[in-house]
């Protein structure tokens, strides 16, 4: 991932507000338990959500935001929504690349003794971290046991956001990822699977295509979601639409089984199905 600096007008000119020239400044006491607390509070939107994630009292947070209000002369988070103000974006966004720097200084120091250590923030879609991050964890601690990871699970339209501003290392997501500021590595292919009732004509076929589902209700992941936009854009070239009896913000084949039996307490098949 690219690192820019600020380019836009506004921008530089709350980087000039917030970071006056040495001269023209008595003292800085400005430290990094201050920027962390700001980026937590950015991060929970919360200051008692902060705190728990820093393992601290919410006094110790509060304390540490307001000192970094006054040694920067501005308000950072307005304490009526716990959301940055512009200024506190500003700062945000340098404590993110301060913290990020404080990290690899670890890592470089142990490349020079040919060691491989350090701390990784790693998001990871739920479908993916089900069977991916046991493995990882496991050659990890064979090959490289001192690299902790922090395993972040969420979506694709989560944790891209989170890539480009810093806040992970990398991403295990569904394609495609067309942003510029990121680099993309192809993995792998995952395997379609459709679950229906044994009961259901579809299940009598070992495949089916797009072509076969549209003429049947679908319970379906929730428009946005890099799956369903996958999957709509594939049956528009070919002509057809899907229908959802349902939609789901949260899917994968453990979910898609606990909704069929639901749906209908039967035996359930597993088809894979193509798009053509």
């Amino acid at each position: 991932m690219n690192v820019t600096e600020a380019s836009s007008t506004d921008e530089i000119a709350a980087l000039h507000r917030l970071c006056p020239p040495l001269d023209d400044r008595t003292h800085s006491d400005v430290d990094l338990k201050q920027l962390r607390a700001l980026l937590a509070v950015s991060e929970h939107r919360s200051f008692s959500a902060a705190a728990r994630a820093l393992h601290t009292e919410q006094s110790n947070i509060s304390t540490h935001v307001s000192r970094l209000e006054r040694e920067m002369g501005v308000t950072l988070i307005d304490r009526a929504t716990n959301e940055l103000t512009e200024e506190g974006q500003v700062v945000a966004e340098r404590a993110r690349r301060i913290e990020a720097e404080f990290t690899a200084l670890d890592s470089d120091i142990a490349s020079l003794r040919d060691e491989v250590r350090g701390r990784v923030r790693l998001g990871v879609i739920g479908t993916t971290a089900r069977w991916l991050v046991p493995r990882l964890l496991e050659a990890l601690d064979q090959h490289h046991p001192q690299v902790k990871v922090v395993v972040l699970d969420a979506t694709t339209s989560s944790l891209v956001p989170q890539l480009v501003a810093g806040l992970i290392d990398l991403a295990v997501v569904n394609m495609p990822v067309n942003d510029p500021e990121l680099m993309v590595e192809p993995l792998f292919d995952e395997d379609r699977i459709l679950v229906a009732p044994t009961s259901h004509p579809l299940a009598k076929q070992d495949r089916v295509t797009l072509a076969d589902l549209a003429q049947h209700e679908l319970l379906l992941e929730a428009k946005g979601t890099s799956f369903r936009e996958e999957l709509d854009a594939e049956a528009a070239d070919q002509g057809v639409e899907l229908l959802a009896k349902a939609e789901f913000l949260k899917s994968g084949l453990e979910s898609s089984e606990k909704i069929a039996n639901f749906m209908c307490p039967l035996q359930v098949a597993m088809l894979e199905f193509d798009y053509i």
